[in-house]
């Protein structure tokens, strides 16, 4: 029994992680393997332009079609392995308000 190319394909996306389809050509392809991402340089000396933490997180989840070059926000990639861009930010929010909240509450045990 020999697999298809097409189902060994689809079964290597399914261990790397969602699969995505270009809106402009109908390719597939798998989601975590075709990220994109700034340059670090532009990133660390400030050419990268603010964005604001929601504006961040979906420019930081668009992918690429690796065969027309498409770039296009994607709803199934995943950051940390599990969070999907709404999740992120939901969790950063509580973080920040637990943090907040511990501060306080210290301050009025002194």
């Amino acid at each position: 029994m020999h697999a298809s190319r097409s189902n060994l394909t689809l079964d290597v996306c399914m261990i790397v992680g969602a699969i995505e389809t270009c809106s402009r050509c109908g390719t597939t392809f798998p989601t975590n393997a075709n990220r994109t991402y700034a340059p670090p340089l532009h990133v660390l000396t400030g050419i990268e332009p603010y964005r604001g933490a929601e504006g961040q997180i979906r420019h930081d989840s668009r992918v690429k079609c690796p065969q027309c070059g498409h770039a296009f926000e994607s709803p199934n990639v995943r950051f940390f392995g599990f969070f999907s861009a709404r999740g992120l930010l939901y969790t950063i929010l509580a973080a920040l308000c637990l943090t907040a909240m511990v501060l306080w509450f210290l301050a009025l045990r002194e």
